[in-house]
């Protein structure tokens, strides 16, 4: 009998004064392959195993220190209703952009642009 671990999408959000605490969890995001989001935030996808040995490095590095963490996973029902704007620039020309409007698009699958 084999058991297939499904991938699910998760958010990991933190709020951690402490600077040297605060890059090592961003640094531990990185390494198990999830993408920056925000400044404390990261997004990507691990199965179930993975997500617990996240949470025990996160938890380690944490320790007693003051800090706020949130591993959030997302079923793909609920995925399919994200909503997300990103005006970030992707280059470094002056160039006016308009924002991007995102609606949970399935992955694989090209994003639509809507302008006003």
């Amino acid at each position: 009998m084999v058991i297939i671990m499904e991938e699910m999408k998760i958010f990991v959000f933190y709020d951690i004064p402490n600077d040297k605490t605060r890059n090592k969890v961003g640094e531990k995001c990185k390494d198990y392959g999830l993408k920056r989001v925000q400044f404390s935030g990261f997004s990507g996808t691990l199965d179930r195993d993975r997500r617990k040995k996240l949470e025990i490095a996160l938890t380690k590095i944490i320790g007693n220190k003051e800090a706020n963490l949130i591993i959030q996973p997302i079923c793909s029902a609920c995925l399919k209703d994200t909503f997300t704007i990103n005006n970030k620039k992707e280059d470094d020309d002056e160039q006016e952009q308009k924002p991007k409007i995102y609606f949970g698009m399935p992955r694989n699958r090209q994003f639509l642009d809507y302008e006003d």
